[in-house]
C-alpha cells in the first residue's frame, strides 16, 4: 500500500463520520495532523477537513465540468452537505458507479494536498503502525461508539411503527421457518402511528428480539401485541414454546442489544422471563409533530430543507412569497420560523419586525438564515438564532431542535 493510499483510506473514513465527534476522537488522523492535544480534537479535525475541501474550490467561475470543479462539488456535496451518492450523481448527470470512481479520485486529490500541507511523506509509515494499534484498542469500544453515533446523527428521526414491524417480520420469516416457529404479527393500519425512535433503530431492535425469541422457542409460537398508553405505545413480544418444552434463556444477547439501542432514544425494554414463556415489553414514546414555517423565495433551497427534515418530527411548510408570510404564520402558528433576508417585495428586516411585533407571532422563535454576515444585527432585532448559508443537514436540524425542544409529551393517536 502506498503512502498516499494509506492517507486516502483514513480520509475516506473520517469524511464518512465528519459530524460524528465520538468517532473523530478515535481517528488516526488526529496524530497524523498533530491535533491530539487540541482542546476539542474532533472539532479541530473536522475544521481541517472542511478547510481542505474548500481549498479545492477553483478560483473564478471557470468550467463547471472541469475536474477541479467536479472534485470540489463531489466532496462538498457528499460530506459537508451530506447528500447521498444518488443525489450527487443526479446533479452531475452521471451514474452512481461513475460517481464512486470520481469520488475516489477527489479524495486522492484531497490526500495529496494534505500530504503537502502537513509534510506527511516521511511520517506516514510510522502512522500506519500506530493506526493498527489504535484500531485494536478501539475494537472493544465499538458498541459505545455506535451508540454515540446514533445519538448524534439520528436524534431527530422517527419511526412509522406499522412499517418497522412489517419489515422486521419479513426479515425474520426465514429464521422462523428454519426453527418451525409461527409468527403472529398484527397488521397495523394507523397512518400516523409514529414513535420517537429512528426507523432503522426500531426495526433492528424488533428484529433482534424476534431472532432471540425464535431460537428460544423452537417449534413454538411468537405473538406481538401493540397497545396505546398515555404518552407512548406498548409493544409486547411473547415467545411460547411448543408443548411442554422449557424456554431456552441461554442466549439473550439480542435482547440486551435491542435494549441498549432503544435506551439511546428514551425508549424502554423490559424482559419478563417466565417458566412458560419469554416476554419482552418495549415502551416507545410518541412523537409530537413540530411545524416549521420557512420563508424562502428560492424554491431549490426550500426543497433541500424539506429533504433535510424528511423522516423526522419536523413538518416543514414553505412560503416563497414574502407577502404571504405573516398571514401564513398567523394561520399556522408554527413552532419555529426560518426566515431568509434577501427576498423580493418585502425586505427581510422589515418582515422580521412585523413577525416580532404581531401579537400572534411575537413569541415564536425565529431563525434568520441568510448569506449575509449580519448575526449581531439579526439577534439585536429579535431573531432567536442566526445561521449563515450554506447550511448542512445536521446543523439545520440541530438548530431546529434547540429552538423547539421537547417540553411536552405527545398525545396518543386514536385507535
Amino acid at each position: 500500500m502506498t503512502d498516499i493510499s494509506i492517507l486516502g483510506g483514513q480520509l475516506k473514513e473520517a469524511l464518512a463520520h465528519l459530524y460524528d465527534p465520538i468517532w473523530l476522537r478515535s481517528s488516526p488522523l488526529l496524530s497524523v495532523f498533530g491535533l491530539q492535544n487540541e482542546a476539542n480534537p474532533s472539532q479541530a479535525l473536522r475544521a481541517v477537513l472542511e478547510e481542505a475541501i474548500e481549498e479545492l474550490r477553483p478560483v473564478g467561475a471557470g468550467n463547471p465540468d472541469s475536474r477541479g470543479w467536479r472534485n470540489y462539488h463531489i466532496l462538498y456535496g457528499r460530506y459537508v452537505q451530506q447528500f447521498t451518492q444518488v443525489d450527487i450523481a443526479k446533479q452531475l448527470g452521471i451514474s452512481t458507479r461513475h460517481l464512486r470512481r470520481q469520488q475516489d479520485e477527489a479524495i486522492e486529490t484531497l490526500a495529496l494536498n494534505l500530504q503537502a500541507r502537513f509534510r506527511l511523506a516521511e511520517r506516514l509509515s510510522s502512522a500506519e503502525t500506530s493506526v493498527a494499534d489504535e484500531h485494536a484498542e478501539v475494537k472493544g469500544q465499538t458498541m459505545r461508539r455506535e451508540m454515540g453515533w446514533l445519538s448524534n446523527s439520528l436524534a431527530d428521526e422517527v419511526a412509522h411503527l406499522p412499517t418497522a414491524l412489517a419489515e422486521a417480520h419479513a426479515l425474520a420469516q426465514t429464521l422462523a421457518y428454519r426453527h418451525e416457529v409461527a409468527l403472529d404479527v398484527p397488521m397495523l393500519k394507523q397512518e400516523d402511528l409514529e414513535v420517537a425512535v429512528p426507523q432503522t433503530v426500531l426495526k433492528e431492535a424488533v428484529l433482534a428480539v424476534l431472532a432471540t425469541a425464535i431460537k428460544a422457542v423452537p417449534r413454538g409460537r411468537i405473538r406481538i401485541r401493540v397497545a396505546p398508553a398515555k404518552d407512548a405505545v406498548s409493544l409486547q413480544i411473547v415467545g411460547m414454546p411448543h408443548g411442554g418444552q422449557i424456554v431456552d434463556f441461554a442466549h439473550l444477547d439480542g435482547v440486551t442489544t435491542a435494549g441498549e439501542l432503544l435506551s439511546v432514544f428514551g425508549a424502554k425494554l423490559e424482559v419478563a422471563p417466565k417458566p412458560g414463556a419469554l416476554s419482552v415489553d418495549m415502551t416507545l414514546p410518541f412523537i409530537r409533530v413540530r411545524q416549521v414555517l420557512v420563508i424562502e423565495d428560492n424554491l431549490d433551497t426550500l426543497q433541500l430543507w424539506k429533504r433535510y427534515v424528511q423522516g423526522t418530527r419536523f413538518r416543514l411548510i414553505g412560503v416563497s412569497d414574502p407577502q404571504e408570510a405573516l398571514p401564513k404564520a398567523i394561520a399556522v402558528r408554527p413552532d419555529v420560523i426560518v426566515l431568509d433576508l434577501m427576498m423580493p417585495g418585502i425586505d427581510g428586516w422589515e418582515l422580521l419586525g412585523r413577525l416580532r411585533n404581531h401579537p400572534h407571532t411575537c413569541t415564536i422563535p425565529i431563525i434568520v438564515c441568510t448569506v449575509l454576515p449580519q448575526e449581531e444585527l439579526a439577534l439585536s432585532l429579535g431573531a432567536s438564532a442566526f445561521m449563515r448559508k450554506p447550511i448542512t443537514r445536521q446543523a439545520f436540524r440541530r438548530e431546529l431542535a434547540r429552538q423547539i425542544g421537547d417540553a411536552e409529551p405527545a398525545s396518543p393517536p386514536e385507535w
